[in-house]
């Protein structure tokens, strides 16, 4: 792998560009740090959200209602939403096009997907009891499905 230096050399000289090792000719760089703003946001609108809902929950004497006012959504997500913060953070370093990056934060995507189209308790989250509007579907899946289209882009 050349260095910067002999890859400006080249340019300059020959008037070629090489592509990095890490990188895929043609491909357009993900932008890391429009997704991680795009996550962010979803993420503290459903934080607020289930902020909301821990309070009622305290008010009320109910083990699970315990562990999520208590430990908040990733008590449900489990190790899903860290993997995907590492992911967006690798991405973020990763050298332009690096497609081993842009992998990991795809799995990390679908991962969570999966999670959100599976898992029984999100529905009761959303349609709770205590007059708390909670949208971690809706919220999250869309911007999950915003960054997969990112990242997937040609």
């Amino acid at each position: 792998m050349a260095t910067d230096a002999q890859n400006a050399w080249i340019a300059s000289v020959l008037g070629i560009t090489l592509p990095t090792a890490r990188s895929t000719p043609g491909r357009k760089p993900v932008d890391a740090q429009r997704l991680m703003t795009l996550w962010a946001d979803a993420k503290d609108t459903v934080d607020t959200q289930i902020s909301q809902l821990q309070t009622r929950f305290r008010d009320v004497e109910h083990p699970f209602g315990a562990v999520v006012a208590d430990r908040g959504l990733p008590a449900l997500t489990g190790k899903l939403l860290t993997g995907l913060q590492v992911a967006l953070r690798n991405l973020a370093g990763a050298a332009p096009g690096d497609p081993g990056a842009a992998a990991d934060l795809q799995g990390a995507i679908d991962a969570l997907l999966g999670f959100l189209g599976t898992d029984a308790v999100l529905p009761l989250l959303e349609n709770n009891p205590f007059g708390v509007q909670v949208t971690i579907r809706a919220t999250l899946g869309n911007t999950l499905r915003t960054m997969r289209d990112a990242v997937a882009a040609p």
